[in-house]
C-alpha cells in the first residue's frame, strides 16, 4: 500500500488514532449500557427505552445553540475536557456496582451526561481537521477517518457484546472509559487549536442559530440528505430500543450473539451511512471548502457520532471569517464545519 502524505502530519496521525480508540470504546456502551439496565436491574422495556432518550436528548435540545457556544473555547482544550468527562463518567457505573449502590437514576445521569459531552465534542471536532491538514488532503485525510469509523462500526458491536459476555455489562462500560482516557492522551498531541476569531459583527446565539438553519434548509444538497438521515436516526434509534428488550427476554440471547446481530445490522446499512457521509466530505473538499466558503458559517449534525456521531437536521451559525493558521491558510470556525445526521452509536 502506498503510503499517502497525510500520514506525514503528527497532528491528523493523532487524531485518526483517538478517533478509532474512542469509536470502537463507544461500541461497548452501544450494548453496554442498555444490557446493564435489563440484565443487572432488571429494568423494563420502557425504561431501557428512556435510557435510549436520556443518551439523545441532549443532541436534540443543545444540537442548535452548541455550535455557537464551541466556538468561544479552545477546541483542542474543549475536546480533552470532554473525553475526560466521559471517561469519569462512565468508570462510575462498575465502580457503584462493586459497592452495590447502582441505581437506574444513576444510569439516566450519566447517559444524559455523556450525551451533553457528546454534543459538545463533536461539534469542536469538526473543524480539526481542516485546521491539521493542507486544503489538497482534506478529502483524502476525510477518507481514512471513515475507514476508522466504518472498521470501528462493523466489528464494535461483536466486539461489545463478546466484552459484555465476559465481564458482564457494568464492567464492559470501564473499558469505554479507558477508551475515552486514551482518545484524551491522544488528543494532546494535536498542535494548539485556539478558538476561532470572534465575528466581526456581535450576533447572538438566536441570531447565528437562524442563520445556520437558513443556510441549511436553504443548501439544496443539506437539507435533503439532513432530512433523510434524521429520519433514519429516529427509526434506528427506536428499533435499538426495541430489539435489545426483545432479544433478551424474549428470545434469551447472550451479550454475544445479540452484539453478532447488530454489527451484522451494522455491515448491511454501512453504504447508506458511507454515501451521506462522502456527500459531506465532497461538498467540505469542493469549491466551497476552506476560505472559498460563504461568510455565514453552519453545523449540521445529529445524535449520530455516538459514534460517532450529532439533531434531527439541527443547525447554528455565527457570521464569523476564516481563522488564519500559522501556515498563513484560513480556516473556518467550528460551527462552519458541516456534518450531517448518520445513524450510529451513541457515546
Amino acid at each position: 500500500m502506498r503510503w499517502h502524505p497525510v500520514w506525514s502530519d503528527s497532528g491528523f496521525r493523532a487524531l485518526w488514532a483517538a478517533s478509532g480508540v474512542s469509536l470502537i470504546g463507544t461500541q461497548v456502551s452501544v450494548l453496554a449500557l442498555p444490557l446493564t439496565a435489563l440484565i443487572a436491574l432488571h429494568a423494563s422495556a420502557f425504561e431501557a427505552a428512556l435510557l435510549t432518550a436520556a443518551g439523545t436528548a441532549p443532541f436534540l435540545l443543545l444540537g442548535l445553540p452548541a455550535g455557537a457556544w464551541a466556538d468561544r473555547w479552545p477546541r483542542r482544550t474543549l475536546m480533552v475536557a470532554c473525553d475526560l468527562g466521559r471517561a469519569v463518567l462512565l468508570a462510575s457505573l462498575p465502580a457503584a456496582q462493586m459497592a452495590g449502590a447502582l441505581t437506574l437514576a444513576q444510569l439516566y445521569l450519566v447517559a444524559l451526561g455523556v450525551g451533553v459531552l457528546s454534543v459538545f465534542f463533536d461539534i469542536a471536532s469538526l473543524s480539526v481537521l481542516p485546521s491539521l491538514v493542507d486544503g489538497d488532503r482534506i478529502a483524502p485525510a476525510n477518507a481514512r477517518l471513515e475507514t476508522v469509523r466504518a472498521a470501528a462500526q462493523t466489528s464494535g458491536p461483536a466486539i461489545g457484546g463478546t466484552l459484555v459476555q465476559l465481564l458482564t455489562a457494568p464492567f464492559a462500560l470501564a473499558l469505554d472509559a479507558l477508551s475515552y482516557l486514551a482518545s484524551a492522551l491522544l488528543l494532546r498531541g494535536l498542535p494548539p487549536l485556539p478558538a476561532p476569531a470572534a465575528p466581526k459583527r456581535a450576533a447572538g446565539t438566536l441570531t447565528q442559530i437562524g442563520e445556520g438553519i437558513r443556510f441549511c434548509l436553504n443548501h439544496p444538497y443539506i437539507r435533503p440528505l439532513a432530512i433523510g438521515a434524521a429520519w433514519l436516526n429516529f427509526w434506528t434509534e427506536a428499533l435499538l430500543a426495541v430489539f435489545l428488550t426483545y432479544a433478551v427476554r424474549e428470545l434469551h440471547l447472550s451479550a454475544a450473539r445479540v452484539g453478532t446481530v447488530l454489527a451484522l445490522a451494522v455491515s448491511a446499512t454501512s453504504p447508506v451511512r458511507s454515501w451521506h457521509r462522502a456527500s459531506t466530505h465532497e461538498w467540505e473538499s469542493g469549491p466551497l471548502s476552506s476560505s472559498a466558503r460563504p461568510s455565514t458559517a453552519a453545523s449540521c449534525w445529529s445524535p449520530a457520532r455516538r459514534a460517532q456521531a450529532p439533531p434531527p437536521g439541527s443547525c447554528s451559525a455565527s457570521p464569523s471569517p476564516p481563522q488564519a493558521s500559522a501556515s498563513g491558510t484560513s480556516t473556518p470556525s467550528a460551527s462552519a464545519r458541516l456534518r450531517l445526521p448518520t445513524a450510529s452509536s451513541p457515546g
